[in-house]
Formats: C-alpha cells, structure tokens, sequence
C-alpha cells in the first residue's frame, strides 16, 4: 500500500500520508526503533519542512497522536486483507485515495496566523493542486526577520541600562 520505506522526505511540497508512512516505517522496520521512537523521530522530521514553509503547526502531542491512529487504522486493514467482502474493499479504496492527500498538521487557526498572502496560498495549494514549492531562503523576509531581531535585543540592552540606572539612583550603589 505505502511502497518501500523512505529514508527522508524528498521533493519541495509538503509530505503526503504516505511518504509519512514510508519515513515512519523506515525508522521502525529499517532502524528498529520502537513504534513510540519511531512515530517521535518521523513527526520532527515532518515538523521541519513545515517550519521551512512558514505554516503555523498544530501541537507535536496531537501530530504524535494523528500518525498513531493513521497506523492503526492500516494495521486494521492489514489485519483484515484477506476478507475481500465489499466493506473491506471499501475501507482499502478509501485508505489508498487518502494516502496522496497532503499529511496535514496546520494549526487550527492557520489561515488566520499567517500573516503573508503567498503563504496562505501555498496552504491552500498544498490541500489541492500541490504546484507550490519551497525553494531557497526568501532574502528580503530574512533581512526583515534579523533587522526585527537585532531592534529587538537592542530594545532589551536598553530596558537593562534604564533598569540599573534607576536601581543606582535608587540605591546609591552602582549595580553591576
């Protein structure tokens, strides 16, 4: 059903439930870790291209828990295969469809959290067409993020100064 396992994700889109799968099964059958580690090791792995597409991401406990049910729901199937009646066919038919669908693990409120048009877009695409992809470092959001970074900590440089000024006029001692 899932193919062969998959020792990292490939490609620039978001990972699908199956190249999930294909990771998770890599760290368990291929490695030996147990399912706990193994379920750990692939959604840090997942969380990572997420975060490089800039989507706000549910909690790791419930991404945790949306591939521990994914797996049980194919242990299931794996379980009944060789019933053939017409409901077992139908959950087969509709385990596979689900398999290329996007491994969502948006935040709830993703669409309202993300502030940047393209990447709400990107989302959006990622749920259908899948023609968006993640490319190389955006320079000009870099620049921004360490120039907001960089007023930041000077921000917090000057509340100290400020904060031990006030402490030595206070006291009469200088603070060091």
């Amino acid at each position: 059903m899932t193919g062969e396992p998959l020792e990292k994700f490939h490609g620039t889109t978001l990972p699908t439930t199956c190249e999930v799968m294909r990771v998770y099964f890599h760290h368990h059958e291929d490695m030996k870790l147990s399912q706990k580690d193994a379920v750990i090791l692939t959604v840090r792995q997942v969380c990572v291209i997420w975060s490089k597409a800039r989507i706000p991401m549910a909690e790791e406990r419930n991404i945790v828990r949306k591939i521990e049910l994914l797996l049980e729901k194919h242990r299931c199937i794996c379980r009944n295969k060789n019933r053939g009646g017409a409901a077992q066919v139908a959950r087969e038919k509709n385990f596979d469809v689900g398999l290329n669908e996007l491994f969502d693990i948006a935040h709830p409120n993703a669409m309202q959290l993300i502030k940047i048009e393209e990447d709400r877009a990107c989302l959006l695409d990622q749920h259908s067409d899948r023609e968006f992809v993640t490319g190389k470092v955006d320079k000009e959001l870099a620049a921004l993020e360490d120039r907001r970074e960089a007023r930041l900590q000077s921000q917090i440089k000057l509340q100290k100064k400020r904060t031990s000024a006030a402490a030595e006029r206070a006291t009469g001692f200088k603070l060091e």
